[in-house]
């Protein structure tokens, strides 16, 4: 597992919106954020996720953390735990340290 420690999130071209659930309800403390450098998920104040020109990748700490987040996760991309561990498996989701700046990030620690 290759860990990067480029922070993917910057001001440039920002936008923030709510994460959604199946039901189309907003979900709170949960967003999708879309910079220049990709479209990420945000759980609190952590980057779990994110798809960038070099695919999906996933925080190396914080994708997951836990059910909620699991789930919330599976939401942003579209895939079920199954299909996750499949992806990881087989190379094609990637792993980076999607919060450089906080090792803690938003899990309140």
């Amino acid at each position: 597992m290759k860990n990067e420690s480029k922070n993917p999130v910057s001001a440039e071209g920002l936008k923030v919106k709510s994460l959604t659930n199946s039901n189309g309800n907003k979900v709170a403390n949960q967003f999708v954020i879309t910079t220049a450098e990709g479209t990420f998920f945000q759980s609190y104040g952590t980057i779990v996720a994110g798809y960038t020109e070099g695919g999906l990748v996933f925080d190396a700490d914080y994708w997951n953390y836990s059910r909620t987040t699991s789930r919330h996760r599976n939401n942003f991309t579209g895939l079920d735990t199954q299909e996750t561990k499949k992806r990881i498996k087989e190379g094609q989701i990637k792993f980076q340290q999607l919060n450089p700046d906080n090792h803690y990030a938003g899990y309140g620690y």
